[in-house]
């Protein structure tokens, strides 16, 4: 059988010297949490610290701090939402809205006494994030009397207080898509007859942000009211573009977090010696500032690339209309995809895996616990990073013995030990580059040293130190140190133990 080996990328990172690694603090003084956030979900700052949701029992969720003629919101994130179904739900993260019939914005505004005429019967909400809830309450005003709407469907003239919802379902859905779509898979509550002026709808604590509630029948009602218990049990945390100040190398991330359990609302949370909050990180890298790409529609129908400032002032429509917003897409020219998710735990640092040599990062990093009375609190994240060494490099992994193979794809069989070659070559476009003097070679499996060339043509030289472990080989030349003024060709022969198939060199 035979085993095909990646062509390697040279990963220069861990080998920098300690002074020269810089670092960036997220959460504190300039770059505080809020500061620099462009999504919150399901957190908020605490004392200078970032953290989950916390649930008041006795507390409607849907009625938060509201400022002067702004509308009521959640979590300090007000309420959006029109009239109509849920096939115009927005879905932006973290933004509650609502949807459906006449007057659905007045049943989350916190007035009691106004009346909302249930012609349809279709409420809609998102909520912005899942949250622990148990219960939605809602009532009819306990003053006044009805008045009949435009198509006289509802008697005038009886008292307010009687005229609540005899029947009424509390669906949920599961996800924003299927929200989107007006499907809805589980019934919280089905009331056949419902006999008081206030209804609460009570369903075991889950996680919930997508409702809706269907009156089958004409009614009246005031508000409804969400309830619910514990701390959010997933919280997301997503950076603006932070700008390091030039191209650099970029190292690990350090999240700073412990661990706490609260019983209740009104009891004092207990820091838990054994951590049991999930971390997970993930980071793009770009060369400029605007990971997107945004457009609005000509009179054409096309789409005329612009800036997020017109963008952000064009309408928002479903429909491809003139002046419109286009479609808001990735500058895939510029920036590199998110990295793969990776978990690690409070004080440990992971490398970053977005490329090096660019100025720009964003940072999304998700805290998650399975209880509902367990939640993690973030200090601080750091940011390691480095000056670039070289400008371009290029590293290529072949056999000893076939250095151009067919296809450019190494074969060798399975389990049988070679010798391969790592040929390496640095571009400097200026002296203030300060160069390199070590390569760190990273295999699937155990890596054995040969030995070390460099010239033009290539010529042995002793290596000062070697590190080898399984799975890594470190090579430090600090006497031969390749720089501008001496920038010649490396090469680096190894011996691996190959012997699963499609193995990574780095």
């Amino acid at each position: 059988m035979k085993h095909k080996v990646a062509l390697a990328l040279l990963l220069l990172a861990p080998c920098f010297a300690e002074a020269q690694v810089e670092r960036f603090v997220l959460g504190t003084g300039d770059n505080g949490w809020e500061e620099l956030a462009e999504l919150m979900g399901g957190m908020w700052v605490v004392d200078g610290s970032l953290q989950p949701y916390e649930l008041d029992p006795a507390v409607n969720i849907a009625l938060g701090e509201k400022k002067g003629s702004s509308r009521a919101d959640v979590f300090g994130n007000p309420w959006g939402g029109e009239r109509g179904g849920t096939q115009n739900a927005r879905l932006i993260p973290g933004q509650p809205e609502v949807l459906g019939d006449n007057g659905s914005v007045y049943t989350i505004d916190g007035d009691t006494t106004r009346s909302v005429a249930i012609v349809s019967g279709y409420y809609y909400y998102n909520l912005g994030w899942e949250l622990p809830i148990n219960r939605i309450r809602f009532f009819s005003p306990a003053e006044g009397r009805t008045q009949t709407d435009d198509r006289k469907r509802i008697t005038p003239g009886l008292p307010l207080k009687n005229a609540y919802p005899k029947l009424y379902e509390v669906w949920a859905a599961i996800d924003g898509e299927r929200f989107k779509q007006g499907q809805f898979d589980l019934l919280l509550e089905q009331n056949l007859n419902q006999t008081t002026r206030i209804a609460n709808a009570r369903f075991p604590t889950q996680p919930l942000q997508f409702i809706f509630i269907n009156f089958p029948e004409l009614g009246v009602i005031a508000e409804v009211e969400f309830y619910g218990e514990g701390f959010v049990q997933k919280a997301q945390y997503l950076s603006k573009v932070i700008d390091i100040g030039e191209p650099v190398n970029f190292g690990r991330v350090i999240p700073h977090f412990n661990g706490f359990v609260k019983e209740s609302i009104d009891s004092e949370p207990e820091l838990l010696a054994e951590n049991p909050i999930s971390f997970s990180l993930e980071t793009q890298t770009g060369r400029d500032d605007t990971p997107q790409v945004y457009s609005i529609y000509t009179e054409l129908r096309t789409e005329r690339e612009v800036s997020f400032a017109e963008w952000d002032k064009a309408p928002y429509d479903d429909y491809v209309r003139p002046g419109a917003q286009g479609p808001e897409r990735p500058d895939v020219d510029n920036w590199s995809f998110w990295s793969v998710p990776q978990e690690a735990s409070a004080g440990a640092g992971i490398e970053i895996l977005s490329p090096d040599n660019r100025q720009y990062l964003k940072i999304s990093f998700t805290v998650e616990s399975e209880d509902l009375f367990t939640y993690g609190r973030m200090d601080s994240l750091v940011v390691e990073y480095s000056p670039l060494l070289v400008d371009a490099i290029v590293g290529e992994v072949a056999l000893q013995d076939e250095p151009q193979p067919l296809g450019r794809k190494t074969e060798v069989p399975l389990g049988e030990e070679r010798i391969f070659t790592f040929d390496v070559r640095a571009d400097f476009e200026s002296e203030t580059k300060s160069g390199f003097d070590a390569l760190r070679l990273q295999t699937p499996g155990r890596v054995q040293f040969i030995g070390l060339e460099m010239g033009d043509p290539l010529v042995a030289v002793e290596p000062d130190s070697i590190a080898e472990k399984r799975g890594e080989l470190i090579v430090y030349f600090p006497s031969n140190r390749i720089v501008a003024a001496d920038n010649r060709p490396l090469r680096l022969l190894f011996k691996p133990g190959v012997f699963r198939l499609n193995a990574l060199s780095q």
